[in-house]
């Protein structure tokens, strides 16, 4: 099933009027690589098993990014890459609430990755 764009749209505007509720500060998600760049980007690191396998990191939530206890963002913090990301829920939705990783489809992207493929923290 396919959402057209004015359905697509609303479904994002819905998603970001709500509170976030499934995650909080302190945990920690796997995130996958195309979440920072499109497919091009993807395939151009040149990883091994790239259109079976999931590449992941791990991303801590840190804080709420609001200080008036608002819940619509979440700061979360992108380790390997030294970079910190803002997540509404949409995001949170599409990219960051994976808090298990599946050893038979994802890789978890560490400094030994990283170091055969450093274009991961161009971003």
């Amino acid at each position: 099933m396919s959402l057209d764009t004015t359905l697509a749209n609303q479904f994002k505007k819905d998603k970001n009027r709500q509170d976030i509720s499934t995650v909080d500060v302190g945990d920690s998600v796997y995130v996958d690589l195309r979440f920072f760049g499109d497919d091009e980007w993807y395939e151009g690191l040149g990883l091994p098993d790239w259109q079976t396998s999931s590449y992941v990191v791990v991303f801590r939530y840190v804080n709420w990014y609001h200080k008036n206890k608002s819940k619509k963002k979440i700061s979360a913090n992108f380790e390997l890459g030294k970079h910190i990301y803002n997540f509404d829920n949409y995001l949170v939705y599409c990219w960051g609430s994976n808090k298990i990783f599946n050893e038979t489809t994802m890789i978890l992207v560490d400094a030994d990755i990283l170091s055969s493929f450093p274009r991961i923290t161009e971003v």
